[in-house]
């Protein structure tokens, strides 16, 4: 476990440690203690360079909404997207050989074959999660990122007496 310690300093606001990485500011400020805080064991590196996210709920023909995440990415309704199913979450890629398109009301519609393997369906409520150096958007059920949340930090969700 790592420790975020604010270590008081004439003048200056509180130091934050990072295990050896350190950060100062100055400021005025006369608080010290201890903020326990748990980073993974290693930060994994990765290509995404930015993640923009927004959520949606998916209706009962499968549209999916969400124009201004599409904006961000220059998707429009000119672009193919090539919709696949990888580890039960549906991927969207910008792709000449897609069959799915963006129309012009905003709206992408999932099709039923990618809505049943991943287990959508009406009404539910998705994270769409954008890598826009990727050029790709992975749909995420909100039930699944609870789980993520809650195996990632289980005790900050227990209640306390």
């Amino acid at each position: 476990m790592h420790d975020i310690r604010r270590e008081p300093d004439r003048g200056r606001e509180p130091v934050l440690q990072f295990d050896g990485l350190l950060h100062t500011r100055k400021r005025r400020a006369k608080t010290a203690g201890t903020v326990p805080f748990q980073f993974p064991a290693e930060l994994p590196a990765t290509p995404i360079d930015e993640l923009v996210h927004a959520t949606a709920a998916l209706d009962n023909r499968g549209r999916l909404g969400n124009k201004s995440l599409f904006r961000l990415l220059s998707w429009t309704s000119a672009d193919r997207l090539q919709i696949t199913v990888e580890g039960q979450l549906p991927v969207i890629r910008r792709s000449q050989s897609g069959r799915s398109l963006i129309r012009a009301n905003g709206y992408l519609y999932l099709p039923s074959a990618v809505r049943r393997d991943c287990n959508l369906t009406a009404g539910e409520r998705v994270l769409l999660a954008a890598a826009p150096a990727l050029d790709v958007v992975v749909v995420y059920p909100l039930q699944a990122v609870a789980g993520a949340l809650w195996a990632y930090r289980r005790h900050v969700w227990e209640r306390k007496p």
